[in-house]
């Protein structure tokens, strides 16, 4: 029998500055679901039925580098938070320039 898990709700939000980019923008969903798939595959849900895990991130400024900065972001609030997880998780942009 399949122990009941938890569920986890993630939310970014955008201030309105340097953020106005069509491409940011639409690229925000995609974000969206890449993160929630990393994250739902590193908590032990299963250790945290009829719990939900609210996340919420305030993007201020784009720099080129978001994700890996939501993904650390959430690993850190997970991490203090004290929250059961299988295993660390850090993410990094690499720019490679000719």
């Amino acid at each position: 029998k399949e122990k009941i898990k938890g569920y986890l709700n993630y939310m970014e939000d955008f201030v309105k500055t340097s953020l106005d980019d069509p491409k940011i923008i639409s690229a925000a969903s995609k974000w969206e679901s890449d993160l929630i798939g990393v994250l739902e595959n590193t908590i032990v849900l299963s250790e945290y039925p009829k719990s939900i895990f609210d996340i919420s991130l305030t993007i201020i400024e784009s720099d080129g580098s978001i994700f890996s900065h939501l993904v650390n972001s959430c690993y850190l609030v997970l991490n203090l938070a004290q929250v059961k997880i299988y295993d660390q998780i850090v993410a990094s942009t690499c720019v490679f320039n000719d």
